[in-house]
């Protein structure tokens, strides 16, 4: 097989990516300068609900899930797309009940709402420690995935991608603030579908049709939807999809990130049309 390498092209889309994540940056935080903290961190509490859905939406999808699925599918089958039902689930339950919660309470961290709830510092320093622990061990995993994916199309060393990728991540992010944060995200959503789209389109292309596609898939053992064992040892059954799924997804719709995001929107009910 033709290994597949980063041509001029390739470079030049890459750099042009990066200089307008990092333009984002740059005119928020010098040309459309933020006066309060609560400008800098929630946006004045005015960011429109659209640009906020986009980019609660790609939050949570990373090299991990771009490339992880995909490979876990390859590798086993498509039982773990039965995760995919889990996630509306929890969305669900995040716009009926956490956002109603938080919204009115007018927060400025995830944090700030524990020390609120039981009126102690001693847990709010608790949560905020979990959830730092939880961050660092994700984003080593998020940041670890592309860098592999670099090294093996564009030779770039990982533990240099690692460096470039956080610098700019968050030298554009301190420069702008939250405004910075979604529109950026915004920016990405696009790039990250986009190409999504065009990869599935030319790869069906490639391979002939759709339904040579699902032909495939079922020949190599990978179109197995049945698995409803309650044995805890299979790798995936529909059960632990959907609920293990619905519990893993849930700390993610109450966390630093996605609570700022919801805190950016003015009207509440904005905020539970973008989480929806």
């Amino acid at each position: 097989m033709k290994r597949l390498e980063f041509h001029t092209v390739d470079y030049m889309i890459m750099v042009i990516f990066l200089v307008i994540s990092s333009a984002i940056g740059i005119n928020y935080g010098f040309y459309k300068k933020q006066r309060t903290t609560e400008e800098y961190i929630l946006g004045n509490r005015q960011i429109h609900l659209v640009p906020v859905a986009l980019s609660l939406a790609v939050t949570f999808q990373s090299a991990v899930s771009i490339i992880g699925a995909p490979s876990e599918i390859y590798l086993y089958n498509i039982m773990a797309f039965y995760g995919t039902f889990a996630l509306p689930i929890a969305y669900l339950i995040q716009a009926l009940l956490i956002v109603p919660l938080v919204h009115p309470l007018r927060l400025t961290s995830a944090y700030e709402y524990l020390q609120r709830r039981f009126q102690s510092r001693a847990v709010q320093l608790l949560g905020m420690t979990m959830g730092m622990l939880q961050t660092l061990l994700y984003l080593s995993i998020v940041l670890y995935s592309p860098a592999l994916a670099l090294q093996a199309v564009a030779g770039i060393p990982v533990w240099l991608s690692i460096v470039l990728n956080r610098v700019l991540g968050t030298v554009y992010t301190a420069i702008g603030g939250m405004r910075t944060v979604i529109w950026t995200d915004t920016f990405q959503f696009v790039m990250l579908y986009g190409g999504l789209t065009v990869i599935l389109i030319l790869s069906v292309k490639e391979i002939g049709s759709l339904s040579k596609v699902f032909e495939l898939s079922s020949k190599g053992g990978r179109m197995k939807f049945d698995e409803i064992s309650p044995d805890p040892r299979v790798r995936h059954t529909v059960w632990g999809c959907v609920i293990s799924g619905v519990f893993n997804m849930l700390p993610n719709c109450c966390n630093q990130s996605v609570i700022q995001r919801i805190s950016s929107i003015e009207k509440a009910k904005d905020a539970k049309i973008a989480t929806l």
